[in-house]
């Protein structure tokens, strides 16, 4: 899939997730009276309006600050690996960082003008670019 056919399918679950649990609150209330179902509904509708909520990922055409950038100017270094978590946890280790905790699929480290990026062999374009908003930004999320 690409970047985009991602995002759309990841905000699809999370919208089959909001019905589904809004469904079974409704389903499942032993009070359920007509007078609650107005709330409920009311409920729903607001639920639904909110759109796609971010899950674990991030929406690509989110604006941010570049007022925020630590430095404008980067030498930016970009290793490609098999297993991103285990050489993001060396490089972390190397730099006397602790380990992340569970799998990650990149990670960045930055000192000043200069970025180390590790990625997966195959990655996506907003990967890389969130990678690469560390490396102007330092830690901004």
């Amino acid at each position: 899939m690409d970047s985009d056919t991602d995002f759309l399918f990841k905000a699809g679950i999370v919208m089959f997730d909001k019905i589904c649990l809004i469904c079974f609150v409704i389903l499942n209330d032993v009070n359920f009276n007509l007078f609650k179902m107005k709330y409920k509904f009311l409920f729903l509708i607001l639920f639904l309006l909110l759109g796609p909520v971010k899950a674990d990922w991030t929406d690509p055409f989110e604006k941010f600050d570049t007022n925020k950038n630590f430095t404008n100017s980067s030498l930016i270094s970009w290793k490609r690996v098999d297993n991103p978590t285990l050489e993001c946890s060396l490089e972390r280790a190397r730099r006397g960082f602790p380990k992340h905790d569970g799998q990650v699929v990149a990670c960045s480290m930055w000192e000043q003008d200069k970025c180390l990026i590790i990625t997966a062999k195959y990655t996506d374009r907003d990967t890389v670019g969130h990678e690469i908003q560390h490396c102007f930004q330092g830690k901004w999320h």
